[in-house]
């Protein structure tokens, strides 16, 4: 008989309906229950592509048994940590408080007013490797309840007190420094502690496993640019290229998995995740446009291409995430046997096949993960090819496969769509169309924004994730920065002013329900959910870019554009707080440190104006020029100043500016381009 669950509309908690478990979604039926029967809460977070998630069901959520102790003694809540980032990222930090790591499924006993007292990951259902059981661990805890709930109570007032801080307190207490200026931005620093964690042998950041690190490689490629440091540029490319060729990709079918269990990024945990694809696309599309590379473009084409045949809805939104698992093993769809190569490509077996490392027995537990070692251009030198015959060679076996693939039994697709996901792929969108001006990439991005704009705004208030036509869910800070860059980025590829306004009034909307009492950093969410006793300000980055981190690039970009002083004032507050931070931790703050580097360099204004402006604009869309805004005008607009006062009839003139002072104007690309 399914279980409350059964009127929910995630993935995750659909797939705990069956359950024997009488799992309670979060919210105020399950709290008052615990309440009015003081009992302990369980609350197990996980998400719908999570392996080990699905293991713990099968073994003791499955289970009667253990259903029915669990029914008894506890009242019990299923999360979807997607749904809700801002209990799982409190939650998470009471797991790694109290077990110096984490990861999920997340399981979190709860006093019955709602406060953790411990938390846990995966537990098996016999003891293991000091390790206990669900079972004995529930039956230990209930027993302290029952004979000793002081020591509970003491135990929750304790976390309750450390979670209570937040990522400031911990950061700016940590440190004497007090920056007043630009003058104390120390850059240089900052690039040195990042290059002091590259793997300069296979490319990003450490050892195993192996994360794509986007935010830091975005802050290397334009760091590079703008400080003229080859080595930075140079290790941004490699660490591409490492990704590229590796099993994390899936060469096959484009677009890249959540991350590498080993260092060479030949093994990857199989997931794929739509945030991870949207800050790929964007780097490597910035990384193409300073220098254009063929096998760069053909990972983007391949992942554009997967983002519209399995990922796109048909109202324009993105789903979320496609599982690892396919007949509960993983990476089952995408691995092949030597035999079912030969049994498609024919002829062709031999050298895809040593290309690609795959082996009779296999290169990984019995079968092959297909990863390349030497790129592209060792293959067409090994024919004597071009790089470009190589490539349409490729194409046709890639697409072989691929058709012989589709019969197989696919991984589940986690169909909810995320605001704040769908943001950063139409941010993501924007670089690519940078890059290539496929005015379908565009159409994608814009169909996407307008999906959001109809589906999930509901008057000032922004929602965070909607399926089968229901939008659930207030918004949290990050749904709102990257809608409001989402925006600015369209803004800049089509010269839409209505994108421009839409920014300006989301940033104020931010200001009344996320502000802080000292109008510096934001709150996680918004104010009054009675139900959870924690306001978090979270400042650091996660697999996405720190809500706060993206504010603060929003309010500079913003005064460039708009002159507004105000903005330029909140960017300041915000950099000087968290400057300490960043010195000492560039790699956790990677966004902060990028939105410190654009703030130091100080941003570039470029303002077209003429009857010519839209024809100069496309053509300045692809070079890469970091840390710059473009406006355009067919005739003076006195409303922003970059526009004011620039107009000379029967030209079109550029004018190069910064905090709105110009060069002289010059009437070419060309030569605007030569003044960088």
């Amino acid at each position: 008989m399914p279980n409350r669950l059964a009127k929910e509309s995630s993935p995750y908690l659909l797939q705990h309906a069956n359950n024997p478990v009488d799992w309670y979604p979060w919210g105020d039926e399950a709290l008052e229950k615990a309440r009015s029967e003081n009992k302990l809460l369980i609350v197990s977070i996980g998400y719908a592509t999570c392996h080990w998630c699905h293991v713990m069901e099968r073994e003791s959520f499955e289970d009667e048994a253990t259903a029915q102790y669990m029914n008894e003694h506890f009242v019990n809540i299923k999360i979807d940590r997607e749904e809700r980032p801002d209990i799982d990222q409190v939650f998470m930090e009471v797991c790694q408080i109290l077990n110096g790591s984490g990861g999920w499924p997340l399981n979190v006993f709860l006093k019955p007013d709602g406060k953790p007292f411990f938390a846990g990951t995966y537990y098996p259902t016999t003891s293991f490797q000091n390790r206990p059981s669900w079972r004995h661990l529930m039956e230990h805890l209930q027993g302290i309840w029952k004979d000793n709930p002081e020591m509970i109570n003491e135990q929750a007032d304790k976390i309750h007190a450390i979670i209570s801080k937040n990522d400031n307190d911990t950061l700016v207490k940590a440190f004497e420094l007090k920056a007043t200026s630009k003058d104390a931005i120390p850059i240089e620093k900052i690039a040195e502690q990042v290059k002091m964690t590259y793997d300069r042998l296979e490319g990003g950041f450490g050892g195993a496993p192996k994360f794509p690190s986007t935010m830091t490689l975005q802050f290397l490629l334009q760091y590079g640019t703008l400080a003229d440091k080859e080595d930075a540029i140079r290790h941004t490319h490699f660490s591409i290229d490492k990704m590229n060729w590796g099993g994390i990709y899936d060469h096959i079918g484009g677009g890249f998995a959540r991350y590498a269990t080993d260092r060479k990024w030949m093994i990857p945990h199989f997931e794929k995740m739509l945030y991870d694809n949207a800050l790929l696309l964007g780097l490597i599309s910035n990384a193409y446009r300073q220098h254009p590379q063929l096998e760069f473009q053909l990972v983007i084409e391949e992942t554009v291409a997967w983002l519209e045949r399995e990922m796109l809805s048909k109202e324009g939104g993105f789903f979320s995430a496609i599982d690892a698992d396919s007949e509960g093993v993983e990476g089952k769809f995408y691995t092949w046997s030597l035999e079912e190569i030969e049994n498609v490509l024919k002829e062709d077996t031999d050298w895809f096949c040593d290309y690609y490392n795959v082996l009779p027995k296999g290169n990984w537990e019995g079968t092959n993960i297909l990863y390349t070692e030497t790129g592209l251009h060792a293959l067409a030198d090994s024919w004597k090819a071009s790089p470009f015959k190589a490539s349409q060679q490729l194409s046709i076996a890639k697409q072989k496969l691929l058709k012989a693939r589709a019969s197989r039994i696919r991984p589940l697709l986690d169909d909810k769509i995320l605001t704040d996901w769908n943001c950063l792929m139409i941010s993501g969108l924007t670089e690519v169309y940078r890059a290539f001006k496929e005015t379908r990439v565009l159409r994608m991005a814009e169909n996407c924004y307008r999906f959001l704009s109809d589906k999930l705004v509901e008057e000032d208030v922004l929602k965070h994730t909607y399926k089968n036509g229901v939008a659930k869910i207030d918004g949290f800070l990050d749904d709102y920065a990257f809608y409001i860059k989402a925006s600015l980025d369209l803004f800049q590829v089509t010269q839409n002013y209505d994108y421009l306004e839409k920014a300006r009034t989301w940033i104020a909307r931010v200001e009344t329900q996320f502000d802080t009492e000292d109008e510096t950093f934001f709150y996680f969410s918004k104010k009054g959910d009675k139900n959870f006793p924690v306001r978090k300000i979270s400042l650091f980055d996660a697999a996405t870019p720190s809500g706060n981190a993206v504010m603060a690039q929003m309010y500079l970009e913003l005064f460039s554009l708009t002159g507004r002083q105000a903005y330029m004032e909140r960017v300041e507050r915000m950099i000087m707080k968290i400057l300490p931070g960043i010195i000492s931790y560039p790699t956790s703050l990677s966004y902060w440190s990028l939105v410190c580097l654009q703030w130091y360099h100080g941003k570039k204004e470029i303002a077209i104006i003429g009857k010519e402006a839209a024809a100069f604009h496309h053509q300045l869309l692809k070079p890469y020029l970091p840390n710059c805004v473009i406006m355009t005008a067919e005739k003076e607009r006195d409303e922003f100043p970059l526009l004011k006062d620039r107009y000379k009839e029967g030209e079109t003139l550029i004018y190069l500016c910064e905090a709105f002072q110009c060069q002289r104007p010059v009437n070419s690309v060309e030569a605007i381009l030569n003044a960088f």
